[in-house]
């Protein structure tokens, strides 16, 4: 385990370079790192300390060591768990934590109002999980060259913009009238009350992520760190040092701390199946190329369902779905089941009957799908039947779950519903042709 003091661990799936400095205005340096690349689960951790006198660095550091033994003491509990439940167990563990430490607060004069950010990685199987309270930064960049960042600040001025819909121009004049510092955290570690943001990724190989203090986001833009991130060409320590040197060049007003991942292959993994496999591959099955998870978000970006999403609205729908393979002429579905999943062709071709079981209607082909009536709230039925004409790999998508997921996403609730309502008034009208054309038709 490797704290404050160390900067670079590896194991098979990842490796982790970190630093941290007090930086040219502070004269101590109240943000704290842990790795820890033995433990079950592996975790990386960097946490930013507010209080009075030594209570920001009191505050960082017992909220790391916290976190670190109470994710360690949830996981040794639990047994397979599907990734829902896992980021319930990391969101759980992060308030036990605040609660610790709010408990604790205010027990001496150093620790009067103590609290901190926390922004953690958790390595955990075949899964990278983040975790994030206040406002430090997390950002992913993809083997397939995509950055993002994951994180949004828990402050003040980013609660009107999401729970008022103002722009963030009307959210600080908003601010400026109550007479309320537009960027105070209304989360932070230390707070009885707290809602951790949770996200999960597949571990595909080359993907980096890059997670720090705001001592670094004062100085740097997102815009620029995307740019030093896809352009690196020095080694992970290298790059973490310049970027702490460029940050103290340009006189940052805070702590700078840097955590940068980059995940390798992993193994396989061992976490719960959501969905059982739809065939028991055979020794005559041919052996087909692995999609990565980045294959399966390139493919699930083409739809037009979600062509419209975020890469992080991406990923949270590519959580809710399970990779399943069919054999030839192996039926998806008959005709009259429920339709209660969306499937997304992933590699193969599928083949639709109607009443003749012998003649194709249609053919649904890579990145093309069926059953969007699924995430309606009514129940509906398959209209058809769905064969695999070959070796076929599907993305099942669960209508109930990503009912659910559009729930907490006004965004992605608004496009999905427009989408909907688009092809419903194009299915009106085809069948509205179709009627004029009997009716004209009769005697």
């Amino acid at each position: 385990m490797a704290t404050n003091d160390e900067k670079c661990k590896t194991n098979n799936i990842f490796e982790i370079t970190a630093l941290t400095d007090k930086g040219v205005k502070r004269e101590n340096n109240e943000d704290f790192v842990l790795i820890d690349t033995k433990g079950i689960p592996k975790t990386a951790m960097l946490a930013d300390g507010a209080g009075g006198l030594t209570g920001g660095e009191i505050a960082s550091e017992k909220t790391v060591r916290y976190a670190h033994e109470v994710l360690r003491d949830e996981f040794s509990k639990a047994q397979k768990l599907t990734i829902l439940e896992i980021k319930d167990v990391i969101k759980s563990a992060l308030r036990k934590v605040s609660n610790r430490i709010y408990k604790e607060a205010g027990s001496s004069a150093d620790q009067i109002k103590m609290a901190s950010t926390l922004d953690i990685l958790v390595f955990f199987e075949s899964h990278v999980f983040t975790g994030h309270v206040g406002d430090g930064v997390i950002c992913r960049r993809t083997q397939t060259g995509k950055f993002f960042q994951i994180t949004m600040d828990h402050t003040f001025e980013n609660r009107l913009i999401v729970e008022r819909k103002l722009s963030r121009e009307q959210a600080r004049i908003f601010a400026s009238r109550i007479n309320r510092d537009p960027r105070a955290l209304y989360q932070a570690i230390g707070l009885p009350e707290i809602d951790p943001d949770i996200e999960c990724f597949a571990v595909s190989p080359g993907d980096e992520y890059i997670m720090y203090s705001d001592g670094l986001s004062k100085t740097h833009p997102t815009s620029e760190i995307a740019q030093a991130v896809t352009s690196r060409k020095t080694n992970a320590a290298e790059f973490v040092n310049k970027l702490v040197a460029q940050a103290n060049e340009r006189k940052s007003p805070d702590n700078v701390s840097i955590v940068f991942a980059t995940t390798r292959q992993p193994g396989p993994s061992k976490t719960a199946e959501k969905v059982p496999s739809a065939s028991t591959p055979t020794a005559e099955e041919p052996t087909l190329k692995e999609l990565s998870p980045n294959d399966h978000m390139e493919i699930l970006g083409r739809v037009p369902f979600f062509s419209l999403l975020t890469e992080l609205q991406l990923n949270r729908v590519h959580n809710l779905c399970e990779v399943r393979r069919y054999q030839p002429k192996e039926k998806l579905f008959v005709k009259g089941d429920p339709s209660d999943t969306i499937m997304i062709v992933l590699r193969g071709e599928l083949e639709v009957f109607g009443d003749n079981p012998k003649i194709p209607i249609n053919t649904i082909r890579v990145g093309e799908f069926v059953g969007e009536t699924a995430v309606l709230n009514q129940p509906a039925i398959r209209t058809a039947t769905v064969t695999a004409r070959d070796m076929s790999e599907i993305l099942i998508l669960p209508g109930d779950k990503f009912k659910q997921l559009i729930k907490t996403d006004d965004k992605l609730k608004a496009h999905v519903y427009e989408y909907l309502a688009n092809v419903l008034f194009e299915k009106t009208i085809r069948t509205s042709t179709i009627f004029e054309g009997l009716i004209k038709a009769r005697p």
